[in-house]
């Protein structure tokens, strides 16, 4: 059938592939959380306390890919002398590397183990990798709050980095997204007992910053934490404790003692 006069020809497939990813997304999205369609999860040694999927920049490319060829089949289309045949590849190309990221990321995450944490970057052929509590050699905390537009509630975010000798760091604690199925200890209990251990092998204690090296915080954040947490500030205190060695001169008072 012919296009009515004056009217471009739609492109179907690429508009199928624009709106499919976003569907698809969605759906991959929500199944996450999810236990049994992880491969990461079915990798695991039994006996983790908490594990949730990870998200890496090669993934997340791949995963975002439909939009970028499935744009260009539909700008092409109006152009005279467009190759079908280039907007099938294209099409192809994005149904390609999006199956591509769906298999990286579904086989990435971190577990959490009472002695270590398991991770894996990617889904493709990659062991799980252990980096051992008494391999931590810094910690990094901080507690920012925000409100949304319209609400008069503050949002908190707590942050609880680890770094591990061999570079690989991680953060435990964090204040947004859902967890996973199969966890069985709360975000704060898996903080305290990585605290414990970070404690044990005498860990650098830092402040989480900004890359323009600011402090990331916010003034009264974790009073706000531990009442959202139904606990006493004085028992949160201790997890954002840093060394002075690492503070800058402007950041830190020193009190006079009194004669």
């Amino acid at each position: 059938m012919s296009s009515l006069p004056g009217r471009k020809p739609f492109n179907w497939p690429a508009a199928i592939l624009i709106y499919g990813w976003m569907v698809v997304g969605l759906l991959v999205a929500l199944g996450v959380n999810v236990a049994e369609l992880s491969p990461f999860y079915s990798a695991l040694p039994s006996g983790a306390l908490m594990w949730r999927p990870e998200m890496s920049s090669v993934g997340l490319i791949l995963f975002m890919s439909p939009l970028v060829f499935g744009g260009l089949a539909l700008w092409l289309m109006p152009l005279k002398g467009y190759s079908r045949l280039a907007g099938a590849a294209l099409i192809g190309a994005g149904v390609v590397a999006f199956a591509g990221g769906v298999a990286w990321e579904a086989g990435a995450g971190m577990a959490v183990y009472s002695d270590r944490i398991v991770h894996r970057e990617s889904g493709f052929a990659e062991q799980l990798r252990v980096e051992r509590f008494t391999d931590i050699r810094r910690v990094e905390t901080a507690c920012s709050s925000w409100r949304r537009r319209g609400s008069s509630s503050f949002q908190n975010n707590p942050t609880y980095i680890v770094v591990f000798a061999s570079g690989y760091s991680i953060d435990v604690w964090t204040g947004s997204g859902t967890r996973p199925r199969g966890e069985t200890a709360s975000p704060l209990e898996i903080v305290r007992l990585t605290d414990r251990q970070a404690r044990a092998v005498d860990a650098v204690r830092a402040p989480a910053r900004k890359p323009d090296g600011s402090r990331i915080g916010s003034p009264g954040c974790a009073g706000r934490l531990a009442e959202s947490l139904s606990i006493q500030r004085s028992d949160l205190q201790p997890l954002f404790e840093v060394h002075r060695s690492e503070l800058h001169p402007d950041e830190f008072t020193v009190v006079p003692t009194r004669p």
